[in-house]
């Protein structure tokens, strides 16, 4: 009986503990500069060095960028814009799936959010459940194929990647129709943590997270034809501790002076 009520306690202490870590995580102005701001904390395992998202975040405020985006407008025709994510094992450990079987990546509550001209901030599609599919790191060919996704009893769903594939995801309901001349940012959102890990040592995986815009009733027909890229966050660290990983729109200049939505 002892025993019993000795498990309980430690049942409660870790669980209560784990609840009381999602309420307190609080989305901050630094995390959302930082997520666009600073580099890569790894290299994405699998994904060639000339690629931009290599190194660090990208915006359509970019350079390169500048040729496909005007602003935070799309193209005439991309009437249409989705949130997405990745999972990647760190090219240090490009087999994390592998070489650590029961640590998961836990991916919960990804948000997509409109800035209109009027400073009003719209939800898109508020918290949906998450999809996506393995595919290969660099995406040549559009390849994919399925792979294990669990749903967690707290919310969310868990995931692997490594040996070649990342875990690529979106919200479940997909794409939103958006009105192309209303349009003065974005902000995309999601919560991740490291599970099923034993002891001090574990895999090294990182997410970025991103938007695209989209033709309507159209499939992938090679980069830049039916969706064009808003944006993607540093690919940054997964740890045991929840933590926000995001993507805006805004210039270094706006990022300051935008009062971002509350991200529960």
């Amino acid at each position: 009986m002892k025993n019993k009520i000795w498990m309980w306690i430690v049942a409660a202490i870790v669980f209560g503990g784990c609840d009381r870590q999602m309420e307190e995580l609080t989305l901050s102005r630094q995390t959302i500069i930082d997520d666009m701001a600073l580099p890569n904390d790894g290299y994405p395992a699998g994904v060639p060095e000339s690629y931009s998202w290599y190194h660090k975040s990208y915006s359509w405020w970019e350079p390169y960028m500048i040729e496909w985006v005007k602003g935070p407008f799309p193209p005439e025709g991309f009437t249409q814009v989705t949130a997405w994510g990745q999972v990647y094992a760190d090219a240090t450990m490009p087999n994390a799936n592998i070489d650590y079987p029961l640590a998961r990546v836990h991916l919960k509550e990804m948000e997509l959010w409109l800035l209109q001209k009027d400073n009003q901030w719209v939800q898109l599609g508020g918290n949906e459940k998450i999809s996506g599919y393995a595919y290969v790191a660099d995406f040549v060919n559009d390849e994919w194929k399925e792979t294990d996704v669990r749903d967690e009893p707290d919310g969310g769903i868990s995931v692997q990647a490594g040996s070649g594939y990342n875990f690529h995801f979106w919200p479940y309901n997909g794409r939103h129709d958006i009105d192309t001349d209303n349009i003065r940012g974005f902000l995309v959102v999601c919560k991740a943590r490291l599970i099923g890990v034993g002891s001090s040592q574990h895999p090294k995986y990182l997410i970025s997270v991103g938007g695209d815009y989209w033709k309507p009733n159209t499939q992938w027909n090679g980069l830049n034809q039916n969706n064009i890229a808003v944006g993607a966050g540093r690919h940054k660290t997964v740890t045991t501790q929840w933590q926000y990983y995001t993507m805006h729109t805004f210039t270094p200049e706006e990022v300051n002076q935008v009062i971002f939505p509350t991200v529960r």
